[in-house]
């Protein structure tokens, strides 16, 4: 989890702070054992160990829209449900 806020940290940003807080509260969220995997643009996913929860850091490609953002999902009768983007 620390290199996800290390990489989130890269972003010109007024707000560090507040991704290593972010990342805190993610790691509690995830809980121990979290996988972190990289999609084809090289963007960060964070995984829980039982595979029910993700976030999603569409930092390099985060098409369609034009600003890094991230997605928390949840898995739900095998269906991702996003609780919604946080634009960053």
């Amino acid at each position: 989890m620390a290199y996800a806020a290390k990489e989130l940290a890269k972003l010109p940003s007024k707000n560090t702070k507040n991704i290593i807080d972010l990342e805190k509260k993610v790691s509690e969220w995830l809980g121990q054992g979290t996988k972190i995997i990289k999609n084809k643009a090289e963007d960060v996913i964070l995984l829980s160990k039982d595979g029910l929860r993700k976030v999603r850091f569409d930092l390099n490609r985060p098409d369609p829209h034009t600003n890094p953002h991230a997605h928390i999902e949840e898995l739900v009768n095998d269906i991702w449900q996003k609780s919604g983007q946080y634009f960053l």
